[in-house]
């Protein structure tokens, strides 16, 4: 197998990709809504009580979610490889 060859980088280019940069922002908003949403609220689920931080059960409610997308996702397409 031939090696790639690799261009020269140009004086002070640095390898810095959109992605990057737009994980970066994420990140910045992600550390300012916790900074914001630090407060206690109470998380009343059948019998139980729970005090959690705000961020806290907004981010397990996002995860929740997440979870039952994907489950959802899975089932239906095992039932639609079986027809």
């Amino acid at each position: 197998m031939a090696k790639k060859e690799q261009m020269p980088k140009a004086a002070g280019q640095s390898k810095i990709s959109p992605k990057l940069i737009g994980s970066g922002i994420l990140v910045v908003l992600a550390l300012g809504f916790v900074a914001q949403n630090r407060d206690e609220t109470k998380i009343t689920f059948y019998f139980w009580d729970l005090h959690l931080s705000l961020w806290v059960t907004l981010v397990l409610m996002v995860v929740v979610g997440f979870l039952i997308g994907y489950l959802v996702r899975g089932s239906r397409e095992k039932s639609k490889r079986g027809s």
